[in-house]
């Protein structure tokens, strides 16, 4: 008996190429799982490294605010492995830190169409194939920003808190075709997305945590990957609908 927990499932991770998808793709491979990469970003060396420890991993260059680049991705990934159990809907862009008075409509737009659009393609994508496997899991990537507010940064809070809502209702439409949909919500994460804050001052970034998080520093990628492993997996059976905090403590306060 294998002690793997996604021994022979197929999940699809978007924005693998690197952070918390890149994190979560290496484990969920670890863990016997085959890996669809989505991402715009080359992702070559996270596929190498998944395929140098013997796992399988496939990239695919999609564009998730693309409908038609995202139904060509989910078709490729089921005529190569034969089946979909699993998808984590992770892509996202920060966008700007502007107070909404300052934020224009392109600005808006261009983090709603990747984070919020581009993830509710993949969810309306996957869902069919799920039922032809008689199952499947979703986990979205939501955010802390997506449960409270913490000042600034609109357009992505806007992302976030819709993520939040359309995995209630998804969770609860889809249990009957035995679908469970989960979103995490990290706080800070130590990824290449909050250095690319830019307006932010990484030394503000840290006092800030410290000032507002009880565990006083950004979380690892792993940190995150390993709560996505959990509502991915069997293990999470009975649980749906559920905005996981994975924040240090944060939405404690």
């Amino acid at each position: 008996m294998t002690d793997k927990r996604m021994e022979n499932k197929v999940v699809i991770v978007t924005g693998g190429a690197n952070g918390i998808g890149a994190a979560t793709a290496k484990l969920l491979a670890s863990q016997g799982a085959k890996v669809a990469i989505f991402d715009v970003k080359e992702a070559a060396n996270v596929v190498k490294e998944i395929q140098t420890n013997d796992s399988e991993a496939l990239y695919i260059s999609c564009d998730i605010s693309d409908e038609t680049a995202v139904k060509a991705a989910f078709a490729k990934v089921v005529e190569h492995y034969g089946k979909l159990d699993g998808l984590f809907n992770n892509a996202a862009i920060p966008g700007t830190t502007k107070m909404l008075d300052a934020v224009t409509e392109t600005e808006f737009m261009e983090v709603i169409n990747i984070n919020l659009k581009g993830a509710f393609f993949c969810m309306r994508e996957a869902i069919p194939y799920f039922r032809q496997n008689g199952k499947g899991a979703i986990v979205n990537t939501s955010s802390v920003s997506g449960l409270c507010g913490t000042g600034g940064m609109y357009p992505y809070h806007a992302s976030k808190g819709a993520i939040g809502i359309i995995t209630k209702n998804a969770a609860v439409d889809y249990v009957k075709d035995n679908i469970r949909v989960n979103a995490v919500c990290p706080a800070c994460v130590d990824t290449a997305m909050v250095d690319a804050y830019g307006e932010i001052p990484s030394a503000d970034v840290d006092q800030w945590i410290k000032d507002n998080q009880p565990m006083p520093r950004k979380a690892a990628p792993l940190e995150i990957a390993n709560a996505v492993l959990f509502l991915l997996s069997d293990e999470a059976s009975f649980i749906t609908g559920v905005d996981l905090p994975v924040d240090g403590g944060f939405m404690a306060r």
